[in-house]
């Protein structure tokens, strides 16, 4: 679970799913405890336009504070996958969110 700064909480797995119904999503790993909005990196071999495009087109069934604006798109699948996934293929979220969280935020 996330706690927004806005007091909200959220279902990382929740807003996950929704966006991984895009066949330009592989994964996606939503972030952010303590902020004022979620954000995510998204595994896609697609580019940043295009999967923004894809995000805008399944956001309707996200609420407004769930919906993800600040993204990272990742193209380097099978490498950043041996990075920071397990051996059974989950993401090492707090591995993730120590490396990525505060540059997500500082990029907008």
């Amino acid at each position: 679970m996330i706690i927004l700064s806005t007091a909200r909480n959220i279902s990382p797995e929740w807003v996950e799913n929704v966006y991984k119904e895009s066949p330009l999503i592989d994964d996606m790993i939503v972030m952010g405890e303590g902020k004022d909005e979620p954000c995510a990196l998204i595994l896609s071999a697609a580019g940043e336009s295009a999967v923004r495009a894809e995000m805008a087109l399944l956001e309707h069934r996200l609420a407004d504070f769930a919906r993800v604006r600040r993204i990272r798109v990742i193209e380097d699948i099978a490498g950043f996958r041996d990075k920071f996934y397990t051996i059974t293929g989950r993401p090492r979220r707090a591995e993730i969110e120590a490396r990525f969280l505060e540059t997500l935020y500082a990029a907008a």
